[in-house]
């Protein structure tokens, strides 16, 4: 059984790993959601913009949330990132898609995911 030094202990490695991942993804996608406003002016490219954006907004409210602990951080990361995977599937399924770009963006959210239920200490923080 873990106590709670070290837990403490253990967010020095494991959860610092993995807010700088779920921090890499956020400002990727912010990368992402600046080029598509300046690739396309479409009202479609709009709408997908700001549903990204707020996406975006709410992973970097969920890497604050797993740095400080918070129980609710970890169910939501896992709520959102495999919200993220399900929308990467089904554009993988559209027309034209860029197959090769869409698998791509897969790894940052397959990769949390893995992290969040293989990691021992990850699960200890959170008490899961």
């Amino acid at each position: 059984m873990d106590t709670i030094s070290d837990v403490t202990n253990k967010r020095l490695t494991s959860i610092t790993f993995l807010v700088i991942i779920v921090v890499l993804q956020g400002s990727l996608e912010l990368l992402g959601i600046a080029a598509a406003f300046v690739a396309f002016n479409s009202a479609l490219a709009t709408g997908v913009g700001i549903a990204n954006l707020s996406i975006t907004v709410a992973t970097f409210v969920l890497a604050w949330g797993l740095w400080k602990l918070k129980p609710w951080a970890f169910w939501a990361t896992v709520a959102i990132e495999s919200l993220s995977l399900a929308v990467r599937l089904f554009t993988i399924l559209q027309p034209h898609a860029m197959v090769s770009s869409i698998l791509l963006r897969m790894i940052i959210p397959i990769l949390i995911l893995v992290y969040l239920f293989a990691n021992h200490n990850i699960r200890a923080a959170f008490r899961t």
